[in-house]
């Protein structure tokens, strides 16, 4: 059997990235289902990681989660038999089930699919609460609930990871109502993987390749994409160096270098600015843009029109810019937060609310010696001290006030 399996895999190609599940004599039972109950791994590559997932697939078979529930079923434990599937991985950024039997309320007219971000098994193992879409027997969408999808199941190195899905994503569907219904045409219990989303579509093109993020399915059920939308564009010319770059380990050292130097020289100028210059900056550029009250009562127009009517205002907002646009948006944060270069407009709104901040009122001198005199007549002994204690608390105040801008 080593030798069967050894052949089988290297048949597929060198290292293919494959799933290892088991399909059980009693997992599909009337009135009980066992699927979920063994092991499945996903992404394995090389041949001996094969070899060993198939064995931990045979051998959950018999682990305490299988054995309880057979227990619990009266599944005689000797009568059990299971067989081991190594298929070819889909890198799915969308993945689900789907039912063409209602199997919460019986009704047999009625599909339900179930999706979510990611490889199907964050959905099959109930890790998220996926979303569901139910059809009628004309393949009308009659029920949509948008679940949770907190997490998401990813390629890592070695076999997958989980990752949290972006906030952005979650209260969208994860199958548009187009797929649902083509789903819908396929009277099969089945799992759903959808491949090439947008951000594969740019890459390709980006090659010279125009592959669409949507493919068909035929009568079988067979994914393929469409050919009438596929195509190239004039990076084609660009893969045969594309190619021969990725094999050039010596050009790919010296360019990441290269890259890893620009970075650090970035980082560097960033340090090197002081964040009082930057304040300084700053209040400057906001006592000068206040000059003009016209461009202070327009001051809520988009970017673009500030820029085409307020000429003069706005190179002065891009010298602010040409000198401290590498600086994070969140002052000692580089990673986290874009540059005020790469999104300007967060500048713009600082300078609105600075501009439209009303002018702190002073503090009259004599009502402050007033009042620390009475401190003093109270205080007593200690009025020295106190005095010294105000002082130091009236610094740092002043300090702050003047080292740190802050927005609303």
């Amino acid at each position: 059997m080593l030798d069967e399996i050894q052949g089988c895999y290297a048949k597929m190609g060198e290292s293919i990235r494959v799933a290892i599940r088991s399909s059980a004599t009693a997992e599909d039972l009337t009135d009980a289902s066992f699927a979920g109950q063994q092991e499945t791994y996903l992404n394995v590559r090389g041949m001996e990681k094969v070899i060993n997932r198939i064995k931990d697939c045979f051998a959950s078979c018999f682990g305490y989660r299988a054995v309880a529930y057979r227990k619990e079923n009266a599944v005689p434990q000797d009568t059990v038999r299971a067989a081991v599937v190594v298929q070819e991985m889909i890198e799915a950024d969308t993945a689900g089930v789907m039912f063409t039997a209602n199997v919460l309320n019986g009704k047999r007219e009625e599909t339900v699919i179930n999706a979510s971000y990611g490889l199907g098994e964050a959905v099959v193992s109930g890790m998220v609460t996926p979303d569901q879409y139910i059809l009628n027997a004309e393949g009308k969408e009659i029920s949509c609930y948008i679940g949770s999808k907190e997490v998401e199941i990813i390629y890592d190195v070695h076999e997958t990871k989980e990752c949290l899905v972006k906030p952005e994503l979650r209260n969208q569907r994860a199958l548009e109502q187009g797929m649902v219904r083509k789903l819908f045409y396929y009277p099969l219990d089945f799992e759903i993987a959808m491949i090439l989303g947008e951000t594969k579509e740019q890459l390709f093109k980006s090659f010279g390749l125009i592959v669409p993020s949507t493919f068909k399915m035929d009568d079988e059920g067979i994914t393929t994409l469409v050919r009438s939308t596929m195509g190239i564009n004039g990076a084609i010319v660009h893969l045969p160096k594309v190619f021969r770059q990725m094999k050039d380990i010596e050009a790919n050292k010296m360019q990441g270098e290269k890259e890893f130097y620009e970075c650090k020289s970035a980082l560097k100028h960033i340090k090197n600015q002081p964040l009082e210059q930057f304040n300084e900056d700053l209040r400057q550029l906001v006592s000068q843009l206040k000059q003009n009250e016209n461009f202070c009562s327009h001051i809520d127009l988009e970017k673009e029109a500030l820029k085409e009517h307020f000429s003069k205002e706005w190179q002065l907002i891009e010298a602010f810019l040409s000198k401290h646009g590498d600086r994070s948006e969140f002052n000692g944060y580089p990673f986290s937060a874009a540059s005020w270069n790469e999104e300007p407009e967060r500048l713009i709104h600082l300078l609105k609310q600075m501009i439209k901040m009303p002018p702190k009122e002073k503090k009259e001198t004599i009502t402050y010696l007033e009042l620390l005199n009475k401190i003093k007549e109270v205080a007593g002994k200690k009025a020295d001290q106190v005095e010294a204690h105000i002082e130091a608390v009236n610094f740092k105040v002043w300090r702050r006030s003047h080292c740190s801008i802050h927005s609303s």
